[in-house]
């Protein structure tokens, strides 16, 4: 990303791919940050792609109409795409990092379609399911770079900072080349490329 801060609701002249991580209080939080991200990358005819809980979809999609976001146009037209976690990290109610990094490259870098590219907005609360493989979060957060740099494509984890405590958070900062800030997407000053973040945290972890 060239620029250092860049409005979430103006990202159509955005060149690159773009990885990036938000820490929310709340689900309001979250809306009034994310809803300007949604509505942005329909109006400049790009794919929305959302992973979330399944209780959530109903809600999501209320909330997107409430912005005056035509859904069913959009999910007909496959522009508006909404996948659950069951579908996507938890499959077989387990997380496995290199099934998720070649899932990331058939849904994000490559299932565009018709599309120019894909805007991911992925809740990341899966992790604290308890679900086998789900304590290799960081390991995937890291390693899903080396995927999405190879696309246009942007991607968005959102965190409940309420959820997670200061070493996991500052560990998740540290696998993302951008971070969301007051509704900008902006450059992290925090992040460590994988080739040298991951040896350092596997050998903090014993591994």
């Amino acid at each position: 990303m060239g620029a250092a801060s860049q409005a979430l609701d103006d990202l159509g002249p955005l060149a690159g791919g773009a990885h990036a991580c938000a820490f929310f209080a709340d689900e309001e939080e979250e809306y009034r940050a994310l809803l300007p991200f949604t509505r942005d990358c329909l109006d400049c005819g790009e794919r929305c792609l959302n992973f979330l809980h399944p209780e959530h979809r109903g809600d999501r999609l209320a909330r997107l109409a409430q912005d005056s976001i035509a859904t069913g146009e959009a999910l007909a037209s496959g522009q508006l795409e909404l996948r659950t976690w069951q579908e996507t990290t938890l499959q077989d109610d387990r997380f496995d990092q290199d099934r998720m990094l070649a899932r990331i490259d058939e849904l994000v870098v490559r299932g565009a379609g018709p599309f120019p590219r894909t805007r991911l907005w992925a809740n990341m609360e899966w992790s604290l399911s308890g679900l086998p493989g789900c304590e290799q979060l960081v390991e995937f957060e890291s390693r899903v770079n080396t995927v999405l740099e190879r696309s246009n494509d942007i991607a968005v984890c959102v965190y409940d900072v309420r959820r997670y405590g200061a070493s996991m958070a500052m560990d998740i900062l540290r696998t993302h080349p951008l971070v969301v800030v007051g509704g900008n997407l902006r450059t992290n000053a925090l992040y460590v490329p994988s080739s040298s973040f991951l040896p350092e945290y596997r050998q903090r972890r014993g591994r």
